[in-house]
């Protein structure tokens, strides 16, 4: 008796229960199964203007800052140096120049399975499905979904936490 009675509340507040779930089980279960695939090269201690490392033709080059440049050496604290970032484990290790010319890189912002690298003060997402994040954190987003990167920023500028270089293409 109680049922049909109050069927039509019954119907009334499972609806936007259902429809909640649904929107939301849409938005997060496909990031699930989506896994980035390209690991990349990054350095810290670099302002954007200086541009130690380049990657040309696939390849890492190191082009020495010149006498010209305006920028204060002094203000960068320690040296720039090479990471390499592995998105599986999510960890960064730091590599030497020479390590990083044996890797075949691709300087695209996207990589081929389609991740960017983005600062923290981006977001992305529809509402409040998405992602927003701070100034000193950098996170892997493509396919609607992103993933905080644990990178190695303790020594680096603050306004350019890092610099991307590029995807490791094997």
């Amino acid at each position: 008796m109680f049922h049909k009675k109050h069927l039509s509340l019954i119907l009334g507040f499972s609806i936007p229960i259902v429809m909640i779930i649904f929107v939301a089980a849409s938005i997060y279960i496909p990031g699930l199964f989506v896994h980035p695939k390209f690991n990349f090269l990054y350095t810290t201690n670099q302002y954007y203007y200086d541009n130690r490392y380049i990657v040309n033709n696939g390849r890492l080059i190191y082009n020495p800052p010149s006498s010209d440049q305006y920028y204060d050496s002094s203000q960068v604290s320690g040296l720039t140096e090479l990471y390499l970032h592995n998105v599986i484990t999510n960890e960064s290790t730091q590599i030497s120049y020479e390590q990083a010319q044996d890797l075949q890189l691709d300087s695209s912002t996207e990589s081929p399975d389609g991740f960017k690298v983005e600062n923290g003060n981006e977001s992305s997402g529809f509402l409040f499905f998405g992602y927003s994040g701070d100034d000193s954190s950098e996170y892997l987003v493509g396919h609607n979904v992103s993933k905080k990167l644990n990178i190695n920023t303790d020594t680096s500028t603050y306004d350019y936490p890092i610099h991307f270089l590029g995807w490791v293409i094997q």
